[in-house]
C-alpha cells in the first residue's frame, strides 16, 4: 500500500514518513489467547501461520481436510490477508484421533502446534494481538519517533 493518509495523530506529529506493507512479511500479527489449551478434551487447537490468506479460507481448508463441519471450527478473530499471521483454530473431534497432519500440504499455511482443549475457541476470546510493522524508505525525525514509540509501548494506542 502506498496511499497517503491524512489521519488525526493521537500523539502529535507526524514525525516522518515511509512505505508500509509492501510485502506480507512487512506486517506480522500473532494472536494471544488468554489461556493455554488444557491438553485434553474434544477440541483440537491448532496454532497456524498463514501468508497471504484470510482466516475464513484457512477454516475452509481445515474443513475439507478433516471433514469437520464449518460450524464446528472455531477461531478467535479474523486476521489480515495481506500479512503473515499466526492464529489459533479449534476443531471439534469428539472421540476421534488427531488427523494425520503430515499429509496436509497447503501452500502459504504452516501448522506450528496442536493441543487438545475442552472448549471450542469462540470469536472474541483473545487477549489481543502482537504486531510487527516494517517501515521502508523511512525519512523523518529519528529522536522524536523513538520518543513516540516508547510512549506507545508504555500506554498503547488510543
Amino acid at each position: 500500500m502506498t496511499d497517503v493518509l491524512d489521519w488525526p495523530n493521537t500523539y502529535g506529529g507526524p514525525y516522518g514518513s515511509g512505505l508500509i506493507r509492501q510485502t506480507p512479511e512487512d506486517f506480522v500479527v500473532e494472536e494471544v489467547l488468554p489461556f493455554s489449551p488444557s491438553g485434553d478434551g474434544e477440541h483440537l487447537f491448532l496454532f497456524i501461520e498463514k501468508r497471504g490468506e484470510n482466516t475464513e479460507y484457512v477454516a475452509r481448508q481445515l474443513s475439507k481436510f478433516t471433514g469437520v463441519l464449518a460450524r464446528d471450527i472455531g477461531y478467535a478473530g479474523l486476521k489480515d490477508r495481506h500479512a503473515v499471521t499466526r492464529q489459533w483454530f479449534s476443531l471439534w473431534l469428539p472421540g476421534k484421533a488427531n488427523p494425520d497432519w503430515q499429509s496436509w500440504d497447503q501452500a502459504n499455511i504452516t501448522l506450528i502446534d496442536t493441543a487438545r482443549h475442552h472448549k471450542k475457541l469462540r470469536r472474541g476470546v483473545l487477549t489481543g494481538n502482537k504486531f510487527s510493522l516494517m517501515v521502508r524508505q523511512w525519512e523523518g525525525d529519528v529522536a522524536q519517533t523513538e520518543t513516540l514509540l516508547k510512549t506507545i509501548a508504555k500506554t498503547g494506542m488510543a
